[in-house]
């Protein structure tokens, strides 16, 4: 079935932010925490944005604010070191779609200050119509897909959503939004995408562009 607009999320599946996020993140608690995180808190941090993160493991909520004031510090100054560029063929693709008038949304679990600093410095507010950012408290992906759908009277069948985690595919699975999802580097990842999303994993950004182009 054809679709209306492509949906894409952020991390891991445009840009291979992640480790940086999770390293400017740890220098930011640093001074305010020392004690490595406990399994139960792993598990507790996957899903807000940065901020509610560091809500979370900053206990004192005035140095909590201080920390995610030196958080965005840290990463609007190392952004352009670390995190200058797409994926290798991902700005191509998009320029692709932004020529041939496609309807592209971002939707990522990020926080809007930095999805804001990420897409100023790589230059690509341009291929967005709208942007929607994560919750401080959790996942809300699929309450934004709803939001989308409401803003721009779509319906779920219209969209397609391209991520790169299993809460991608489930939160897409709760709104009855198809999902490709993205496994660019990551073997055991591809293994986890496959058992649950099978058939609809890729591996490149040239065999996403095949799948797209077969979509739209």
């Amino acid at each position: 079935m054809k679709k209306k607009a492509i949906v894409f999320d952020f991390d891991g599946t445009l840009c291979d932010s992640l480790p940086f996020v999770g390293r400017i993140v740890t220098e930011a608690i640093s001074m305010f925490r020392t004690e490595p995180l406990t399994s139960e808190e792993e598990k507790k941090i996957q899903g807000p944005t940065e901020e509610g993160i560091i809500n979370y493991l900053v206990e004192d909520k005035g140095k909590a604010k201080e920390c995610y004031l030196r958080y965005l510090e840290k990463y609007s100054d190392g952004h352009d070191e670390y995190l200058g560029e797409f994926f290798p063929g991902i700005r191509n693709l998009l320029d692709d779609l932004l020529k041939r008038n496609v309807t592209l949304f971002l939707l990522t679990g990020r926080s809007k200050e930095t999805t804001s600093i990420s897409l100023a410095k790589l230059g690509a507010y341009k291929y967005f119509k709208a942007i929607y950012t994560g919750g401080i408290k959790g996942e809300v992906k699929d309450i934004l897909l709803k939001e989308l759908c409401s803003d721009f009277s779509l319906e779920a069948k219209d969209l397609f959503y391209i991520g790169d985690s299993t809460h991608d595919v489930s939160q897409c699975e709760r709104v009855g939004v198809d999902i490709l999802s993205v496994s660019y580097t990551n073997p055991s990842s591809f293994e986890k995408l496959e058992k649950i999303n099978k058939g609809n994993v890729v591996t490149s950004v040239k065999e996403l562009k095949e799948r797209i182009d077969s979509y739209i």
